[in-house]
Protein backbone atom coordinates (compact mmCIF):
# COMPACT_ATOMS: atom_id res chain seq x y z
CA UNK A 1 0.00 0.00 0.00
CA UNK A 2 1.24 3.79 -0.87
CA UNK A 3 1.76 6.58 1.49
CA UNK A 4 -1.13 8.14 -0.29
CA UNK A 5 -3.50 4.69 0.21
CA UNK A 6 -2.54 5.26 3.62
CA UNK A 7 -3.40 8.81 3.65
CA UNK A 8 -6.78 8.05 2.05
CA UNK A 9 -8.06 5.30 4.86
CA UNK A 10 -7.34 7.03 7.56
CA UNK A 11 -9.36 9.73 6.51
CA UNK A 12 -12.29 7.82 5.89
CA UNK A 13 -11.71 6.14 8.93
CA UNK A 14 -15.17 6.38 10.88
CA UNK A 15 -14.12 8.61 13.73
CA UNK A 16 -12.15 11.27 11.49
CA UNK A 17 -15.11 11.21 8.80
CA UNK A 18 -17.61 12.56 11.68
CA UNK A 19 -15.19 15.25 12.95
CA UNK A 20 -14.97 16.43 9.27
CA UNK A 21 -18.89 16.06 8.64
CA UNK A 22 -19.38 18.47 11.88
CA UNK A 23 -16.49 20.88 10.56
CA UNK A 24 -17.69 21.01 7.19
CA UNK A 25 -21.55 21.47 8.40
CA UNK A 26 -20.20 24.36 10.30
CA UNK A 27 -18.77 26.11 7.56
CA UNK A 28 -21.91 25.21 4.66
CA UNK A 29 -23.74 27.34 7.82
CA UNK A 30 -21.35 29.67 7.53
CA UNK A 31 -21.48 29.90 3.91
CA UNK A 32 -25.74 29.60 4.41
CA UNK A 33 -25.86 32.61 6.10
CA UNK A 34 -24.02 34.67 3.47
CA UNK A 35 -26.05 33.18 1.06
CA UNK A 36 -22.78 31.50 -0.58
CA UNK A 37 -23.57 27.79 -2.17
CA UNK A 38 -19.58 25.89 -1.59
CA UNK A 39 -19.41 24.04 -4.66
CA UNK A 40 -21.58 22.75 -7.66
CA UNK A 41 -21.00 19.93 -10.53
CA UNK A 42 -22.32 19.54 -13.64
CA UNK A 43 -22.32 17.15 -16.29
CA UNK A 44 -21.23 18.23 -20.20
CA UNK A 45 -21.71 14.81 -21.47
CA UNK A 46 -22.19 11.84 -19.89
CA UNK A 47 -20.12 9.65 -21.79
CA UNK A 48 -16.45 9.29 -21.60
CA UNK A 49 -13.59 8.40 -24.02
CA UNK A 50 -11.89 6.32 -21.17
CA UNK A 51 -13.53 3.18 -19.96
CA UNK A 52 -12.88 3.09 -16.21
CA UNK A 53 -14.04 0.10 -13.84
CA UNK A 54 -16.67 0.99 -11.40
CA UNK A 55 -16.77 4.58 -12.26
CA UNK A 56 -19.48 6.49 -9.54
CA UNK A 57 -21.00 8.32 -12.53
CA UNK A 58 -21.73 5.41 -14.76
CA UNK A 59 -19.87 6.68 -17.78
CA UNK A 60 -18.98 3.42 -19.49
CA UNK A 61 -22.56 2.73 -19.12
CA UNK A 62 -23.83 5.68 -21.16
CA UNK A 63 -24.62 5.88 -24.76
CA UNK A 64 -23.46 9.68 -25.82
CA UNK A 65 -25.25 12.53 -23.98
CA UNK A 66 -24.76 15.98 -24.43
CA UNK A 67 -25.52 19.14 -22.22
CA UNK A 68 -28.52 20.99 -23.87
CA UNK A 69 -27.05 24.81 -24.06
CA UNK A 70 -30.50 26.07 -23.55
CA UNK A 71 -31.03 24.66 -20.39
CA UNK A 72 -27.50 25.15 -19.19
CA UNK A 73 -27.60 28.97 -19.67
CA UNK A 74 -31.27 28.96 -18.31
CA UNK A 75 -30.32 27.06 -15.51
CA UNK A 76 -26.51 29.45 -14.66
CA UNK A 77 -28.60 32.56 -15.02
CA UNK A 78 -31.01 31.56 -12.08
CA UNK A 79 -28.31 30.27 -10.21
CA UNK A 80 -26.98 33.75 -10.29
CA UNK A 81 -29.85 35.06 -9.26
CA UNK A 82 -30.32 32.90 -6.22
CA UNK A 83 -26.57 33.13 -5.27
CA UNK A 84 -24.22 35.36 -4.13
CA UNK A 85 -21.23 33.53 -5.36
CA UNK A 86 -20.88 29.54 -5.91
CA UNK A 87 -17.06 29.09 -4.82
CA UNK A 88 -16.52 26.71 -6.81
CA UNK A 89 -17.87 25.54 -9.78
CA UNK A 90 -16.84 22.25 -11.07
CA UNK A 91 -17.67 21.27 -14.98
CA UNK A 92 -17.15 17.44 -15.44
CA UNK A 93 -18.80 13.99 -17.34
CA UNK A 94 -17.97 11.56 -18.36
CA UNK A 95 -14.81 13.49 -20.31
CA UNK A 96 -16.82 17.31 -20.79
CA UNK A 97 -13.71 18.04 -23.87
CA UNK A 98 -16.30 15.69 -25.72
CA UNK A 99 -18.57 18.52 -26.02
CA UNK A 100 -17.83 20.37 -29.40
CA UNK A 101 -19.43 23.42 -28.01
CA UNK A 102 -17.58 23.16 -24.68
CA UNK A 103 -16.31 26.42 -25.74
CA UNK A 104 -19.88 28.30 -25.40
CA UNK A 105 -20.61 26.81 -22.18
CA UNK A 106 -17.63 27.81 -20.32
CA UNK A 107 -17.77 31.25 -21.36
CA UNK A 108 -21.48 31.55 -20.13
CA UNK A 109 -20.70 30.25 -17.29
CA UNK A 110 -17.96 32.51 -16.59
CA UNK A 111 -19.88 35.78 -17.60
CA UNK A 112 -22.69 34.83 -15.09
CA UNK A 113 -20.70 33.49 -12.00
CA UNK A 114 -17.33 35.94 -12.67
CA UNK A 115 -16.55 35.20 -9.13
CA UNK A 116 -16.44 31.90 -9.18
CA UNK A 117 -13.43 29.82 -8.94
CA UNK A 118 -15.00 27.59 -12.59
CA UNK A 119 -12.60 24.28 -12.77
CA UNK A 120 -12.67 21.78 -15.85
CA UNK A 121 -12.18 18.09 -15.04
CA UNK A 122 -10.57 15.98 -17.27
CA UNK A 123 -8.66 12.92 -17.67
CA UNK A 124 -6.55 15.32 -20.06
CA UNK A 125 -6.30 13.08 -22.98
CA UNK A 126 -7.91 15.51 -25.67
CA UNK A 127 -5.94 18.59 -24.04
CA UNK A 128 -3.25 18.53 -26.59
CA UNK A 129 -5.71 18.45 -29.43
CA UNK A 130 -7.71 21.66 -28.22
CA UNK A 131 -7.90 24.52 -30.15
CA UNK A 132 -6.18 27.64 -29.74
CA UNK A 133 -9.40 29.31 -29.51
CA UNK A 134 -10.21 26.64 -26.36
CA UNK A 135 -6.99 27.67 -24.89
CA UNK A 136 -7.72 31.48 -24.88
CA UNK A 137 -11.16 31.37 -23.83
CA UNK A 138 -9.76 29.42 -20.83
CA UNK A 139 -7.42 32.24 -20.37
CA UNK A 140 -9.64 35.21 -20.84
CA UNK A 141 -12.32 33.29 -18.25
CA UNK A 142 -9.48 32.59 -16.01
CA UNK A 143 -10.97 29.31 -16.11
CA UNK A 144 -8.61 26.68 -14.27
CA UNK A 145 -7.90 22.46 -15.24
CA UNK A 146 -7.80 19.37 -13.18
CA UNK A 147 -6.52 16.31 -14.53
CA UNK A 148 -6.63 12.95 -13.44
CA UNK A 149 -3.93 10.77 -14.58
CA UNK A 150 -5.02 7.41 -14.80
CA UNK A 151 -2.57 4.36 -14.51
CA UNK A 152 -1.82 2.82 -17.45
CA UNK A 153 -3.41 5.40 -19.79
CA UNK A 154 -1.12 7.81 -21.40
CA UNK A 155 -1.48 11.27 -21.14
CA UNK A 156 1.07 13.79 -22.80
CA UNK A 157 1.58 15.50 -19.02
CA UNK A 158 4.35 17.58 -20.67
CA UNK A 159 2.72 19.16 -23.14
CA UNK A 160 -0.15 19.91 -21.18
CA UNK A 161 2.31 22.14 -18.72
CA UNK A 162 3.67 23.64 -21.46
CA UNK A 163 0.49 25.14 -22.51
CA UNK A 164 -0.90 25.72 -19.44
CA UNK A 165 1.77 27.38 -18.74
CA UNK A 166 1.87 29.41 -22.20
CA UNK A 167 -2.28 31.11 -21.24
CA UNK A 168 -0.72 31.14 -18.04
CA UNK A 169 -4.25 28.74 -16.82
CA UNK A 170 -4.14 27.54 -13.44
CA UNK A 171 -3.67 23.46 -13.84
CA UNK A 172 -3.92 20.83 -11.26
CA UNK A 173 -2.94 17.44 -11.66
CA UNK A 174 -3.58 13.80 -9.45
CA UNK A 175 -1.81 10.58 -9.91
CA UNK A 176 -3.93 8.24 -7.96
CA UNK A 177 -3.43 4.43 -7.71
CA UNK A 178 -6.37 2.98 -6.05
CA UNK A 179 -10.15 3.98 -6.28
CA UNK A 180 -13.44 3.57 -3.98
CA UNK A 181 -16.36 1.22 -4.40
CA UNK A 182 -18.77 2.03 -2.43
CA UNK A 183 -21.75 -0.92 -2.97
CA UNK A 184 -24.96 0.09 -3.76
CA UNK A 185 -27.85 -1.59 -1.35
CA UNK A 186 -30.25 -2.52 -3.64
CA UNK A 187 -32.58 -2.46 -0.45
CA UNK A 188 -31.77 1.15 -0.19
CA UNK A 189 -32.35 0.52 3.67
CA UNK A 190 -29.01 2.29 5.05
CA UNK A 191 -29.49 4.65 7.78
CA UNK A 192 -29.26 7.57 5.40
CA UNK A 193 -28.19 10.03 8.25
CA UNK A 194 -25.31 8.37 8.71
CA UNK A 195 -24.75 7.59 5.35
CA UNK A 196 -24.89 11.70 4.32
CA UNK A 197 -22.62 11.81 7.39
CA UNK A 198 -20.32 9.67 6.04
CA UNK A 199 -20.48 11.31 2.47
CA UNK A 200 -20.04 14.71 3.71
CA UNK A 201 -17.25 14.09 5.59
CA UNK A 202 -15.55 12.84 2.06
CA UNK A 203 -17.52 14.82 -0.13
CA UNK A 204 -19.40 17.74 -0.77
CA UNK A 205 -20.58 17.70 -4.12
CA UNK A 206 -24.12 19.35 -5.46
CA UNK A 207 -24.76 18.13 -8.57
CA UNK A 208 -26.70 20.10 -10.97
CA UNK A 209 -29.09 18.51 -13.78
CA UNK A 210 -31.67 19.63 -15.93
CA UNK A 211 -33.02 22.58 -13.75
CA UNK A 212 -32.61 20.62 -10.35
CA UNK A 213 -30.00 20.71 -7.77
CA UNK A 214 -29.15 16.84 -6.42
CA UNK A 215 -26.87 15.95 -3.35
CA UNK A 216 -24.72 14.10 -5.91
CA UNK A 217 -24.24 12.94 -9.26
CA UNK A 218 -24.48 9.31 -8.06
CA UNK A 219 -28.22 10.31 -7.03
CA UNK A 220 -29.54 11.27 -10.63
CA UNK A 221 -26.85 8.97 -12.66
CA UNK A 222 -27.99 6.18 -10.84
CA UNK A 223 -30.36 5.41 -13.88
CA UNK A 224 -28.10 4.55 -16.36
CA UNK A 225 -27.24 1.29 -13.98
CA UNK A 226 -30.74 0.96 -13.56
CA UNK A 227 -31.58 0.71 -17.20
CA UNK A 228 -28.11 -1.20 -17.83
CA UNK A 229 -28.95 -4.03 -16.07
CA UNK A 230 -33.00 -3.90 -15.79
CA UNK A 231 -33.39 -2.68 -12.00
CA UNK A 232 -36.17 -2.23 -10.67
CA UNK A 233 -35.78 0.07 -7.37
CA UNK A 234 -37.63 -1.57 -4.01
CA UNK A 235 -41.42 0.30 -3.93
CA UNK A 236 -40.48 1.72 -0.17
CA UNK A 237 -38.26 3.48 -1.84
CA UNK A 238 -38.79 7.01 -3.25
CA UNK A 239 -37.99 8.85 -6.33
CA UNK A 240 -34.81 10.55 -6.55
CA UNK A 241 -35.31 13.89 -5.00
CA UNK A 242 -33.67 16.67 -6.92
CA UNK A 243 -34.66 20.24 -6.04
CA UNK A 244 -36.06 22.59 -8.56
CA UNK A 245 -33.92 25.44 -8.77
CA UNK A 246 -36.65 27.45 -11.22
CA UNK A 247 -39.50 27.40 -8.11
CA UNK A 248 -39.89 30.11 -5.54
CA UNK A 249 -37.11 28.98 -3.56
CA UNK A 250 -34.25 30.89 -1.86
CA UNK A 251 -30.46 30.02 -2.27
CA UNK A 252 -30.13 29.40 1.57
CA UNK A 253 -33.03 26.66 1.46
CA UNK A 254 -30.61 24.88 -1.65
CA UNK A 255 -27.96 24.94 1.02
CA UNK A 256 -29.94 23.75 3.54
CA UNK A 257 -31.29 21.00 1.06
CA UNK A 258 -27.69 19.60 0.44
CA UNK A 259 -27.04 18.53 4.06
CA UNK A 260 -29.97 16.94 4.84
CA UNK A 261 -30.37 13.23 3.53
CA UNK A 262 -32.78 11.85 1.44
CA UNK A 263 -34.29 8.54 0.90
CA UNK A 264 -31.99 7.71 -1.76
CA UNK A 265 -29.23 7.93 0.67
CA UNK A 266 -30.45 4.38 1.90
CA UNK A 267 -28.36 3.08 -1.57
CA UNK A 268 -24.81 3.80 -0.69
CA UNK A 269 -23.52 0.86 1.90
CA UNK A 270 -20.36 2.97 3.01
CA UNK A 271 -19.85 0.46 5.82
CA UNK A 272 -18.80 -1.64 2.94
CA UNK A 273 -16.51 0.16 0.90
CA UNK A 274 -13.85 -1.33 -0.58
CA UNK A 275 -10.64 0.14 -2.41
CA UNK A 276 -9.26 -1.26 -6.09
CA UNK A 277 -6.56 -0.96 -8.70
CA UNK A 278 -7.74 0.73 -11.37
CA UNK A 279 -8.63 -0.85 -14.30
CA UNK A 280 -10.85 -1.43 -17.98
CA UNK A 281 -14.29 -1.45 -17.13
CA UNK A 282 -16.21 -4.96 -18.83
CA UNK A 283 -19.64 -3.45 -18.00
CA UNK A 284 -20.44 -6.01 -15.59
CA UNK A 285 -22.79 -5.23 -12.86
CA UNK A 286 -20.40 -6.61 -10.06
CA UNK A 287 -18.51 -3.18 -10.69
CA UNK A 288 -20.94 -1.32 -8.52
CA UNK A 289 -22.35 -3.46 -6.10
Amino acid sequence: MTYRDTIYQYLTDPRVVYVKSKIYKYRAGLMCYNNVLPKLETHLVDHCNLNCKGCSHFSPLSSPAFADFNQFSKDITRLSELFKNINRFRILGGEPLLHPEIIKFISFAKMKLPASNIRIVTNGILLPKMTPLFWETMADSKISIDITVYPKVHVRVDTIKALAKKYDIDLDINYPTSFRKIPINFNGDCNIKQSLDTCRGNFYSPFLRDGHIYLCAHMTMFQLFENAFDIIPPLNVKPIEGINIHENITGKEIINYTLKPQSCCGFCNWKERIFFPWDISKRKEDEWI
